[in-house]
């Protein structure tokens, strides 16, 4: 057996060095888990802020100085990771509530101007409306108002939140929920839902305005017939 100068063998050494290493690799385990962590929720904030896939986010100019998670793996530099995760995530939650919102106007004047999409079903609603196949508009209605490729999407868009108990839903159905019981079905534009991305926010509050107008075209038309 070979000893050291302190009379330690140079295998019990050996042993003691591994043993660190292994405690020092666990240690960056965590630490590179921690980051890549708060990575993936960076990416998928901006994927859906942003109306893109995980992959493009990943490769976005914006993010560029937060895709390498191997090295500085410092409690400071997992610290930048954390908060910056968490503001991605609180402008999702913004913007959701501000799509919510814009979904909630848009539903009520489509159904006060009599344009729902055919065959939207509102279990809320009790009721199949197929207002555009027929063609009412109401009075001064514009087809093309009423024909948007959105409506049907805005009419699916939205879904009860899961932490509100059946009771309460049909308690809360009874007397007309409010905007606070809604949230979107998906952070991501489908073939029936918005998604909450830069462009669905322009394309929504630009259908809000066009429904607002045709209201007030129709109130126009509708006095001047009563003057008539």
């Amino acid at each position: 057996m070979t000893l050291g100068e302190d009379g330690v063998s140079l295998q019990t050494e050996y042993e003691a060095i591994l043993g660190r290493l292994e405690s020092i690799r666990a240690v960056k385990a965590v630490a590179v888990e921690d980051i890549q962590g708060s990575q993936k929720r960076i990416y998928e904030a901006y994927a859906a802020l942003n109306g893109c896939s995980l992959e493009d986010a990943m490769e976005a100019s914006e993010l560029e100085q937060w895709r390498d998670t191997e090295i500085f793996l410092t409690e400071e530099r997992r610290g930048l990771f954390r908060s910056k995760a968490e503001e991605m995530e609180e402008s999702v939650a913004s913007r959701t509530q501000a799509v919510v919102s814009l979904i909630r106007d848009c539903q009520s004047l489509i159904y006060e101007l009599k344009i729902v999409p055919s065959g939207y079903f509102d279990a809320d609603e009790h009721d199949m409306v197929s207002c555009c196949d027929s063609g009412n508009y109401g009075p001064g209605g514009d087809e093309e108002v009423g024909r948007s490729e959105d409506d049907l999407k805005i009419m699916k868009s939205l879904k009860v939140r899961d932490s509100i108990s059946q009771e309460e839903g049909q308690n809360r159905r009874s007397r007309g929920r409010s905007i606070s019981d809604y949230t979107i079905v998906s952070l991501f534009e489908s073939s029936s839902c918005t998604g909450i991305s830069n462009e669905a926010l322009e394309r929504l509050t630009n259908r809000l305005a066009e429904l607002n107008g045709e209201k007030r075209r129709r109130r126009a038309r509708l006095g001047e017939m009563g003057t008539a």
